[in-house]
């Protein structure tokens, strides 16, 4: 059973807005950053469940939303130096979720679709993705969801698993 949203203004998490009868909730409270299973000189941070916690396969585990700019056009996009938490919603929309608050910017890409346990599904008219588990997660999993390959066209594979089994 996924959990309801706490009682939090939308203004403080702009995420929840994301969220309404439809979308019961998410499991972002059960959830930490801390470094990522990855290896390599950028894997920086992953998103982990709890210890505690097993997540069924199509639960929401939490939003990825954008900065407060809001949503950006193409032109606006480009513009941004660092690119690495821009997500394309729709054409000529995107959102830059650096700074949002929003655990979902510390999902990484391990390159490897045997081990994505994640996925986005864009909502472009509420300006954010909803982050939904694809399959069943085990407690203290890191979540890994693919970041498409307009992400990675033109950088190098610069992460590798460490931990994950082949």
């Amino acid at each position: 059973m996924v959990s309801s949203p706490t009682s939090t203004s939308s203004h403080a998490l702009p995420w929840r807005a994301c969220l309404d009868d439809e979308v019961h909730g998410d499991l972002s409270s059960q959830l930490s950053a801390r470094p990522s299973t990855l290896v390599g000189a950028h894997a920086g941070m992953g998103l982990f469940v709890s210890s505690t916690t097993s997540v069924p396969a199509g639960a929401i585990l939490c939003v990825y939303s954008g900065d407060h700019n809001g949503v950006l056009t193409s032109a606006q996009a480009e513009l941004i130096i660092d690119k690495s938490y821009l997500m394309r919603l729709a054409p000529n929309r995107f959102i830059n979720g650096k700074q949002s608050g929003s655990m979902a910017r510390f999902i990484n890409d391990c390159r490897d679709k045997r081990h994505y346990n994640a996925t986005f599904v864009k909502m472009p008219e509420r300006e954010c993705a909803l982050v939904v588990a694809t399959r069943d997660i085990k407690p203290d999993e890191e979540i890994f969801a693919s970041y498409g390959a307009a992400y990675w066209f033109g950088r190098r594979k610069i992460l590798h698993p460490s931990t994950l089994s082949s």
